[in-house]
């Protein structure tokens, strides 16, 4: 591992990738559209802008019987990606190719079951200002848009073989067409909803090599059943079915439970109905918040516990706090890896987080 770079396991046959502290993370898009391709034993697949070859792994993990090869045009993020799969030894099953997808002696047309891709989604004239390099061509179409991508795809694919992506759906229309003008015909559909009350704003879509038309919907993929909880299907896709552990009860110690319960109940916007001076449940679902005094007395200061809580607009919360009077610790900022954090510290000095996560 070189500097800069952190190891993230995938959660799935103890896979993990290499990716960069501070530049393009993969996300959430990945692992649902790993989850989505339909990859058979024995499938030749490739992935287009490949990034740090997570969907790769993640398809392997899925189908240990195919042969994954991921396209990369970033010369450092394909060498990364490379190293990732010298150290899952899988050698023999993946493998990364630098170059771009628009070359035609890149890899052999005509070869390959199934290619899959999560492209730029947002047009080259769009916010590029103070992004990185690295992070610009991951997020916009400036080394190739849409069309390039369906190229490359139908290039790439046997006759009537599958082309899976990934694509927000604001540009819905932009990928269906491309996707006929290049002679892949869309079959699945599928919308992806942060909440089941939302708009969706992902959509997946399956299309075939030189197909008859004819598309089917499917039922929509909701991520969250609520705030920070996620549905059981998506629970399945990241861990696997019946396999996803939960934290049952968060304590917290105190010598003032009141107070700190007090406080609890102001940022989260809860009524416990209680004034227990030794014990009190803050929140009671799938996971507890709990305040106790154990009799114990304890210095204040910075604590070494941290709790993070999801909310659906983060600036929103934090306007609602600093009108209740709460000192900001540190204002909303954007994560590397997507998501946009703000933090306050409680009367005992936890640090409390609130977040706002991608999709």
């Amino acid at each position: 591992m070189n500097n800069g770079e952190d190891i993230t396991d995938l959660g799935r046959a103890g896979l993990r990738v290499l990716q960069k502290k501070a530049g393009y993370r993969f996300g959430m898009d990945a692992v649902l559209l790993a989850a989505f391709a339909r990859i058979k034993p024995g499938y030749s697949v490739v992935d287009l802008c490949a990034g740090c070859g997570v969907l790769s792994f993640l398809m392997y993990g899925r189908q240990p019987l195919g042969l994954y090869t991921g396209v990369e045009i970033q010369q450092g993020l394909a060498e990364m990606a490379a190293r990732s799969v010298v150290m899952n030894n899988l050698e023999g099953h993946i493998s990364i190719v630098h170059g771009d997808i628009r070359d035609k002696t890149l890899l052999e047309a005509g070869r390959y079951d199934a290619v899959t891709a999560n492209p730029p989604y947002l047009p080259d004239s769009s916010g590029i200002s103070g992004s990185s390099e690295e992070k610009a061509l991951a997020r916009h179409e400036i080394a190739c848009d849409i069309g390039g991508v369906c190229g490359a795809a139908f290039r790439l694919l046997k006759a009537g073989g599958v082309f899976f992506m990934v694509h927000r759906t604001a540009r819905l229309i932009d990928v269906l067409c491309a996707l006929r003008e290049n002679r892949l015909e869309p079959k699945v559909l599928r919308f992806v909803h942060s909440f089941r009350e939302s708009p969706p704003n992902l959509f997946l879509v399956e299309a075939r090599k030189s197909a008859a038309p004819g598309m089917k919907p499917i039922p929509p993929l909701v991520i969250y059943e609520r705030q920070g909880v996620y549905t059981e299907e998506v629970s399945e896709i990241y861990y696997g079915e019946g396999q996803h552990m939960r934290i049952g009860e968060v304590c917290l110690l105190t010598d003032d439970v009141i107070r700190l319960a007090n406080f609890y109940k102001a940022v989260l916007s809860v009524d416990n109905g209680g004034d227990d001076p030794i014990h009190q449940f803050i929140l009671s679902e799938e996971t507890t918040l709990t305040i106790h005094n154990d009799g114990v007395t304890r210095k204040r200061g910075d604590q070494s516990i941290c709790l993070a809580f999801t909310v659906p607009d983060v600036d929103a919360h934090c306007e609602r706090l600093k009108s209740i009077g709460i000192e900001i610790a540190e204002p909303p900022i954007n994560q590397p890896w997507g998501a946009r954090n703000m933090s306050v510290r409680d009367p005992d000095g936890n640090l409390v987080t609130f977040r706002q996560l991608p999709i």
